[in-house]
């Protein structure tokens, strides 16, 4: 298989692979290709300009930490930790990660370094 030949192949398995929604990796398994090769091919083809890099769907968001007062806590839930880290999203949804016995505000200033 001439250059051009395996550079039209790699092209099209990462093409569709890219269509498929797989992982590259995934894709390479379902279609008995080298996961090596397939990641390789990519690199090859992004550096030749064959290929356009796509981006990334990882998205970042900035979240903000309060301290809920003591006079706040009769409006908790029962399930609320006494002491927690409240994330809350924008759909609604709350994640309470409990931080009983360590210092809150050395713990904010910790996460605040992420």
């Amino acid at each position: 298989m001439s250059t051009i030949n395996k550079s039209q192949f790699w092209l099209e398995h990462i093409t569709q692979a890219r269509q498929s929604k797989l992982s590259l990796a995934a894709y390479a398994r379902q279609h008995k290709l080298s996961d090596k090769s397939i990641y390789w091919w990519k690199r090859e083809l992004i550096k030749r300009g064959e290929l356009v890099e796509t981006e990334t769907a990882t998205q970042f968001i900035k979240l903000s930490a309060t301290q809920v007062a003591q006079s706040d806590r009769h409006n908790q839930s029962p399930s609320s930790f006494d002491s927690c880290i409240r994330i809350r999203f924008s759909n609604g949804h709350c994640l309470e990660i409990p931080v009983n016995g360590c210092d809150f505000n050395q713990l904010l200033q910790k996460v605040s370094l992420l």
